[in-house]
């Protein structure tokens, strides 16, 4: 239970950290994306701990297919916030869209 309150306060700080520099300066939203976007990090020393090679592999398979999913998201959110002919262009109600998408999406993903 330690550990969930140690990567819940390193998770929030991540954010807290991103939103800090956002406002400081625009040039630093490329850095940003990089940071937020930190679960490749999180994926690849996971992986290098385990010493299962079945476990790896499906650690593998698994990472792609979140990958696939995650960028298929993106790319309807930036649709949905960027369009102007649709229900959904502000971007609150496009994101609460497609977090609604993303938990049916996961629920499967986790049933199959």
């Amino acid at each position: 239970m330690k550990s969930f309150f140690k990567n819940f306060l390193i998770g929030g700080l991540m954010v807290a950290i991103a939103e800090y520099f956002i406002h400081k300066d625009t040039k630093n939203i490329k850095y940003v994306s990089i940071m937020v976007h930190g679960a490749p990090l999180a994926f690849l020393a996971t992986y290098l701990l385990l010493n299962n090679k079945e476990k790896e592999i499906l650690l593998v398979k698994n990472g792609i297919y979140m990958s696939l999913i995650i960028t298929l998201l993106m790319i309807i959110l930036y649709f949905l916030i960027n369009t102007k002919n649709n229900i959904f262009n502000n971007k609150i109600y496009s994101t609460i869209f497609i977090i609604i998408i993303w938990i049916i999406v996961m629920y499967s993903f986790t049933l199959f």
